[in-house]
């Protein structure tokens, strides 16, 4: 059937139909679930989660069930704060099915995607093949407790670091940039994801240290590798509550000299969804950084409600496409309209057209017929420690031949 395997997993699989829900058991326990546990209803399915040690990894949860039905479920699995992948089963129509998807996003959960009935051994192991490529890390049971202290320590000790993901240039299929991706590695919970720390370091006036840590270390690897014959633009994430330091372009401008690489080789991924919080101060400062040469690309396009006026406004070198638009459009109608439309958009704006979220075959194929410049994913690369770069760039070029 497959390679797949799910060796030490636990599985939660919510269902109220009998017959479906031992069929997907008997898929799971093939692909190698270490151990499943079967609930026909929501409340039921709380009290397993409750009760589980080791804690669950992954839930299969059906949406239309007699009392507590999926959406209900989707509630309690962010209020309890599980640290849980969920995939949701349905045999409804998709559009009400990516509804779902979105809203268990929006509640922070991790969706690893979702199934129309009747559900197949294939398509169960095509949607989890990204958990069997290594061990979680940094997780199981309830979401991982930091604070303030504790990231401040982190960032003092060392252990906010970047990871690399890779951005190919479609046309020539060749590696033209990175992306410095901020991981904290802690020492006992592993790798946390910066949609943890992250928020936590700009409700606290650490996210400045965060950048700095990140710009510095980014911007070393980046000069090694040059050194090495290995030339690429880097991608850096900026929060736009960095983007009201007047001092900034000053700063970063410093940054970069110190590492012997140039503004110009610089990208720096401003989120879309906040740029609306000081548009005086973001005109001014993007005006200035754009005069240090340095390249700006608005991230996440699509996801906030003022696009077109800040695409006007601000002076964005770069339009990146949000992954949510870019993963499974192809057969998606809407998220590949939406696509369409930025793609559109920007090549009329003449900006570079980058896209996130390129995740198989067929996504890579779409954004090349489409025309994009860039693009990233995991059918790429997934981010990854600096050193390990190069080796990954000789796999990819193996691919290519």
């Amino acid at each position: 059937m497959s390679d797949l395997n799910l060796s030490g997993r636990r599985v939660l699989v919510i269902d109220d139909q009998p017959f479906v829900r031992r069929s997907l058991v008997h898929i799971l326990a093939n692909l190698g679930a270490e151990e499943i546990a079967e609930a026909g209803d929501g409340d039921e399915a709380l009290e397993i989660l409750a009760a589980a040690a080791p804690a669950i990894d992954t839930v299969f949860c059906d949406l239309q069930m007699p009392g507590r039905d999926g959406i209900e479920v989707i509630r309690d699995l962010a209020r309890l704060e599980l640290d849980v992948g969920i995939v949701l089963i349905s045999g409804e129509d998709q559009e009400l099915l990516s509804a779902a998807a979105n809203l268990a996003a929006e509640h922070g959960l991790r969706v690893l995607g979702n199934l129309p009935k009747p559900v197949t051994a294939e398509q169960v192991s095509a949607l989890l093949q990204p958990m069997a490529r290594g061990p979680r890390r940094g997780g199981g049971g309830p979401a991982v407790a930091v604070d303030a202290g504790d990231l401040r320590m982190a960032i003092e000790g060392g252990e906010i670091v970047p990871y690399y993901q890779p951005k190919i240039r479609m046309a020539t299929r060749s590696l033209e940039s990175v992306e410095a991706l901020a991981r904290w590695l802690h020492p006992e919970h592993g790798i946390i994801s910066p949609g943890v720390f992250i928020p936590l370091a700009e409700e606290n006036a650490l996210i400045d240290e965060v950048t700095a840590v990140m710009l510095e270390q980014a911007q070393r690897q980046c000069s090694q590798w040059a050194a090495e014959d290995l030339s690429v633009q880097l991608a850096v994430n900026l929060s736009v509550d960095s983007l009201e330091r007047l001092d900034l372009p000053e700063y970063l401008v410093g940054v970069t000299g110190e590492a012997g690489v140039p503004p110009s080789q610089v990208v720096l991924e401003v989120t879309e969804s906040r740029l609306s919080d000081n548009p005086t101060a973001l005109l001014d400062i993007t005006t200035r950084l754009r005069l240090k040469r340095f390249e700006l690309s608005i991230d996440d396009f699509g996801t906030g409600y003022s696009s077109l006026q800040q695409l006007q406004r601000l002076p964005f070198t770069e339009l990146k496409v949000d992954q949510a638009f870019v993963t499974g459009a192809a057969e998606d109608e809407k998220a590949r309209s939406i696509l369409e439309s930025s793609v559109d958009l920007a090549r009329r704006l003449g900006m570079k057209i980058v896209v996130e979220g390129v995740e198989s075959q067929a996504d890579w194929d779409l954004v090349a017929d489409l025309g994009c410049d860039l693009a990233q994913g995991y059918f790429i690369a997934r981010p990854m420690p600096g050193e390990e770069v190069k080796g990954w760039l000789e796999q990819w070029r193996q691919r290519q031949t």
